[in-house]
């Protein structure tokens, strides 16, 4: 039995050596063994659902805008890697299609978290739940997810400005098992 496929699960990709939540990260962390990844989900302005943490740029990108202020093109544009070193220069900021395509191509499950930081997370489900839909089809191998509802139950507080979501799940199973995504929505404020 591989202990790290089995038990770890690669936060960002492998971050700690690579760009936060880039293709380089991603592919790091396969190439470690893992078969676990966890990645953040945040929203465009044209409401695209892109791979990033923060609800500003600012730590790992150039700038002080809100990420939600900029439309997928204008955010695929900027440099997502340089913060770590000059070797990582032009890393991108990928879309949840291109990393649900990823996904497709390789043996490894994804515990995606959705950021819905001044957004309202009916909204964000909603735009999910439709690219999913939109992109099964489109996938060369099947991925196993969880179908979720539209009502949110509360769950532990960390503190007095960040309230953890989690959506009732119930496993719909469409194809190779060891493809799955994992959701979980994170509401601040």
């Amino acid at each position: 039995m591989n202990i790290i496929k089995s038990t770890f699960c690669a936060h960002r990709g492998a971050s700690g050596n690579f760009p936060e939540n880039t293709m380089r990260a991603f592919n790091a962390a396969l190439a470690l063994g893992v078969s676990w990844i966890e990645t953040d989900l945040n929203l465009s302005s044209d409401e695209k659902l892109v791979i990033f943490h923060d609800t500003n740029l600012g730590r790992t990108i150039s700038g002080s805008v809100a990420l939600s202020s900029l439309t997928l093109e204008e955010i695929q544009r900027l440099d997502a890697g340089s913060w770590k070193g000059k070797e990582f220069s032009n890393e991108k900021v990928l879309s949840f299609q291109q990393l649900l395509n990823w996904q497709d191509s390789h043996e490894v499950n994804i515990n995606y978290e959705l950021k819905c930081d001044k957004t309202n997370p009916d909204k964000v489900v909603t735009i999910l739940s439709k690219e999913l839909m939109e992109y099964a089809p489109h996938l060369k191998n099947s991925i196993k997810y969880k179908q979720f509802s539209h009502l949110f139950t509360p769950s532990r507080p960390t503190n007095g400005s960040d309230s953890r979501l989690h959506i009732p799940l119930s496993t719909t199973i469409a194809g190779k098992a060891t493809n799955s995504i994992s959701l979980r929505v994170t509401k601040r404020g």
